[in-house]
């Protein structure tokens, strides 16, 4: 079933160039960032108002909305993690001879999953930072090294405006080089597995999940490995998942940028050539939204497809379910 909602305008052209040009208004960024956990918990607000008429500017930003979102993800499913293995071990805690003790092995499925988060999200934040020094590079048309590390050691030598210049150099100093350290680690040193090689329950104060890093090094040594300050990897990502965060809403601000909510949109320019026109769908936009209340489980669906007609006009279309839809819908997302 289906209810038209609008006819872009857009009259026939013969060049594939026009048709793009005109497509381009539906560029912006795409729904990979979701804009609903964004907005939800404020982030990324400043990057998101912060533009210049520019593809390549614009693809950069989508490229950190990307990455971003992964990361916040990330430690979303670290946290589900996390409170699994607690409630896990707390089954059979009282079954363990554990008075006096400070920490015990716990080796589960859960636990399992959860240090396979620590790699890829350690990567994700390195990406990011990087990102960061194209985005600089992009807004002040100048030419940077592709890594915060190189940029950092030498950061006089670039004509940086000197705000944006002090955020990175603070960053880096109480946050940056530590993730980079971590990410080398896991990156680089093949032949050990210091990032999820000790993992316990931590039983004081009260039990939590501890993943533990090593002491952080100016140079990698790994012979010299240490573990006196008792690092958590996951209260280490969250941290450092918040100061990159802080630096890119940071570095926008300085640029003007003023808060701007996510929205919706679809990239079409992925497509490629769509000449010769005709009758088809060229995207579907579909958002859910779950919320548990005091009646139970609900759900929220929308979904709007995007056509083209023989005419090269796009056609937006609502599209809403049967009965026999709904019924499959509530049993893949649990609603009664």
């Amino acid at each position: 079933m289906l209810s038209q909602v609008a006819i872009c305008d857009f009259e026939p052209r013969q060049t594939k160039a026009r048709f793009e040009a005109y497509l381009s208004k539906w560029h912006n960024l795409p729904m990979l960032h979701l804009p609903q956990i964004l907005n939800q918990h404020g982030l990324f607000q400043r990057l998101n108002g912060l533009k210049k008429e520019s593809h390549k500017f614009g693809d950069l930003k989508e490229a950190i909305l990307n990455h971003g979102t992964d990361a916040i993800l990330r430690m979303e499913r670290i946290r589900h993690l996390n409170a699994v293995v607690l409630k896990e071990f707390e089954l059979f805690a009282d079954q363990a001879v554990l008075k006096g003790e400070k920490r015990v092995v716990f080796a589960a499925q859960s636990m399992g999953a959860l240090l396979g988060e620590i790699s890829p999200l350690f990567s994700t934040l390195r990406v990011l930072q990087n990102r960061v020094l194209a985005l600089t590079s992009a807004w002040e048309s100048v030419q940077l090294p592709k890594s915060m590390n190189d940029f950092s050691k030498k950061a006089d030598k670039y004509s940086v405006s000197r705000d944006v210049k002090d955020a990175i150099a603070s960053y880096w100093e109480r946050s940056g080089k530590h993730v980079k350290f971590y990410r080398d680690i896991d990156q680089h040193d093949f032949n050990r597995a210091e990032l999820t090689s000790r993992y316990f329950i931590d039983l004081l104060p009260e039990p939590r999940v501890l993943a533990e890093l090593p002491d952080y090094q100016s140079v990698l040594r790994p012979s010299e490995f240490s573990y006196a300050n008792q690092i958590n990897a996951f209260e280490f990502l969250d941290d450092a998942c918040f100061e990159l965060h802080k630096l890119i809403e940071e570095i926008a601000e300085l640029y003007g940028a003023e808060e701007v909510p996510h929205s919706d949109s679809v990239r079409m320019d992925q497509l490629g050539d769509l000449i010769p026109w005709r009758s088809r769908t060229l995207a579907i936009m579909y958002e859910q939204s779950l919320e548990t209340t005091e009646n139970g489980r609900q759900m929220n669906l929308s979904a709007i497809r995007i056509d083209q007609n023989t005419e090269g006009k796009l056609v937006l279309q609502k599209m809403l379910l049967d009965g026999k839809q709904l019924e499959a819908a509530k049993k893949l997302y649990g609603v009664q």
